[in-house]
Parts: structure tokens; C-alpha cells; sequence
């Protein structure tokens, strides 16, 4: 699923945020190399394996969420909220 989302919409688009073990992270290995992962500015990337990773992706869906409504007042339109998948 993460695959189809990131092959069917660009990474402006859709932004991918996971919260996962280091573990999972090992496992799902190519999920670093999506541009997708990444805030505009490739500063920060969306994926935590600890409390301070993902607070830093919390902060960015605040920023997201404005973006969002700019873009639905006619800057860009066809933007989606952020995907977020947790381990269970």
C-alpha cells in the first residue's frame, strides 16, 4: 500500500509520516529513499523510531495542515492530509 501511494500521487501531494521500531525499520528499509518522507525543504524526514523523531513529524502536520488550506483557497488544488501508519 505504501508503494502504491507513493508511485500514484507525487510527494507534493502526499507526505508519508511512520511511527515505528527500529526493528521495522530495518525491515521496510526502502521507505528512507521516498521523496514522500520528507517536509518541502528536505530538512526533516517522517519517519520516527523514538519520542523526539516523532514529535518533530507532529510539528510538521501542524505546518501541513495550513498548507492544506492554502491550497484549497486556489494556490493548490488535489492536496492530501497526511498518511500515518503506526506498528501495532
Amino acid at each position: 500500500m505504501v508503494l502504491q501511494l507513493a508511485i500514484l500521487f507525487s510527494y507534493d501531494e502526499v507526505k508519508l509520516v511512520f511511527l515505528m521500531e527500529e526493528k521495522q525499520l530495518a525491515d521496510m528499509g526502502y521507505i528512507k529513499y521516498l521523496p514522500h518522507v520528507w517536509d518541502d525543504q528536505r530538512s526533516i524526514r517522517f519517519i520516527a523510531t523514538n519520542a523526539s523523531e516523532a514529535y518533530q513529524a507532529s510539528i510538521f502536520r501542524k505546518s501541513w495542515r495550513r498548507t492544506l488550506k492554502r491550497r484549497e483557497n486556489g494556490t493548490k488544488s488535489g492536496a492530501k492530509d497526511p498518511i500515518i501508519s503506526s506498528s501495532p
